[in-house]
């Protein structure tokens, strides 16, 4: 790609630039005055530097770096169909009474291999609706263990993930926009937003990981196979 050579060209600069830096005794004014030299000569380099036939620049340069450093890393997962329970579009008594819920469901569960729950707005969150809370039940579960929550089938499904960091919105929205680029660059693949098909986020690790300063989050957007939608 036109990028990657661009930025391989930029690490090769910036590099040796910074050898050149180590090597100074900046107590020696010719060692200064070469920097500033050096400076130079590396700012007409990056606007000389010609990779798809138009004079290259800084603004180049920062535009490409955006515009890597924004893709998120990406994977598909492939969530099995279950059964889980639904807090519904509770208030906040009922969503404490729900955590306490899944929360004690969770701490019988026989493997810790993955989340079970997962925030999910069924409705557009633009529209006033609250995300609901959904958890994956084990077979023995039955209704007398679920406190009057209701018990629904999921259907399953692919879906591209994207991490996330605080719950941050900026990057929320950063990375719903970057899935919908990746998912255009694979013809295969389809934004499949159906009914009973929605996206949903949780947070990863237990609860000493916000020890790292940060909450780990992540996003599922669901996404189908064309052939597979279109038969």
């Amino acid at each position: 790609m036109n990028e990657v050579a661009l930025l391989h060209e930029l690490k090769e600069i910036v590099l040796g630039f910074i050898q050149q830096i180590e090597q100074m005794d900046f107590h020696n004014d010719a060692n200064v005055k070469m920097l500033y030299e050096k400076a130079k000569e590396i700012e007409t380099q990056l606007v000389k530097i010609d990779y798809i036939g138009k004079p290259s620049n800084v603004s180049r340069l920062l535009e490409v770096t955006d515009k890597l450093e924004k893709r998120p890393n990406i994977r598909i997962v492939d969530l099995p169909a279950c059964r889980m329970i639904t807090s519904g579009s509770g208030d906040k008594e009922t969503m404490e009474r729900f955590h306490k819920l899944w929360s004690k469901l969770d701490g019988q569960r026989k493997d810790k291999f993955f989340q079970r729950d997962f925030m999910v707005h069924v409705e557009p969150p633009e529209e006033g609706h609250p995300a609901v809370w959904w958890y994956s039940i084990e077979d023995w579960v039955s209704e007398k263990d679920t406190d009057g929550f209701e018990i629904f089938q999921f259907e399953g499904g692919l879906f591209a993930t994207a991490m996330t960091y605080d719950w941050d919105d900026n990057i929320t929205v950063k990375a719903y926009y970057n899935i919908m680029e990746w998912i255009a660059e694979h013809d295969r693949f389809i934004y499949d937003d159906r009914p009973g098909h929605h996206v949903m986020f949780n947070a990863l690790g237990p609860d000493d990981t916000t020890r790292l300063g940060f909450i780990q989050g992540e996003y599922y957007f669901p996404i189908g196979i064309k052939s597979e939608r279109s038969s």
